[in-house]
C-alpha cells in the first residue's frame, strides 16, 4: 500500500499554520509534540529541527518563557514560541510549498528565456552569414559589370 509522504516544506507549513489556529500565536514545544509527533512529524528531534528553521527564517521566536511542569517523579521545561508578523504574512501566501512552486515556475521562465535567446542567436548568425555572403556577391557582381573599366584602368591597354 502507498503511503503519502510529507515532504519537508510541508511539514515547516503544517506547523506554522497550527500557530495561526492559536489565539496570539503562541505555542509550547509539548502542544506542537502531542499534535504532530508519530503523525506527519516523526518525533521530538525532527520537530526540533523544524523549529529551528523556523527560527533561523525569522518566522518564529523565542519568546524566553519556560513553563516549568513538575510532576512526581520528573520535571520538565517547556519553550514556547510565537509566530512573527512575517511568519504570518508567509504562510497565509502558500508558505513553503508556494515558495518551491515559485522557484519552478521561476527556473522553467529563466530556461525559456536562455532557450529562447540561444534560438535567437542562432538565427542572428545565420541571418549575418547570409548578409555577408549576398553582400559579397554584390561586389563581384559589381566589379563584373565594370569589368572593362577596371581593365583599362590598370592596364592602359585599350
Amino acid at each position: 500500500m502507498l503511503e503519502n509522504k510529507v515532504t519537508s516544506d510541508e511539514k515547516l507549513n503544517l506547523v506554522l499554520s497550527e500557530f495561526l489556529t492559536e489565539t496570539g500565536r503562541l505555542l509550547s514545544f509539548n502542544n506542537l509534540s502531542k499534535k504532530f509527533s508519530g503523525k506527519e512529524i516523526k518525533n521530538d528531534a525532527e520537530l526540533s529541527q523544524i523549529i529551528d528553521k523556523l527560527k533561523k527564517d525569522n518566522y518564529l521566536v523565542d519568546t524566553n518563557l519556560m513553563v516549568e511542569e513538575v510532576t512526581e517523579h520528573t520535571k520538565s521545561i517547556d519553550y514556547t514560541y510565537i509566530l512573527t508578523f512575517e511568519g504570518e504574512m508567509f504562510i497565509e501566501s502558500g508558505g513553503y510549498v508556494a515558495k518551491k512552486d515559485k522557484d519552478i515556475q521561476e527556473r522553467e521562465r529563466i530556461s525559456n528565456i536562455e532557450t529562447q535567446s540561444q534560438r535567437t542567436s542562432k538565427q542572428m548568425l545565420n541571418t549575418t552569414i547570409i548578409l555577408a555572403v549576398g553582400t559579397a556577391l554584390l561586389v563581384i557582381v559589381d566589379l563584373l559589370s565594370h569589368w572593362s573599366q577596371i581593365i583599362k584602368l590598370f592596364c592602359n591597354c585599350w
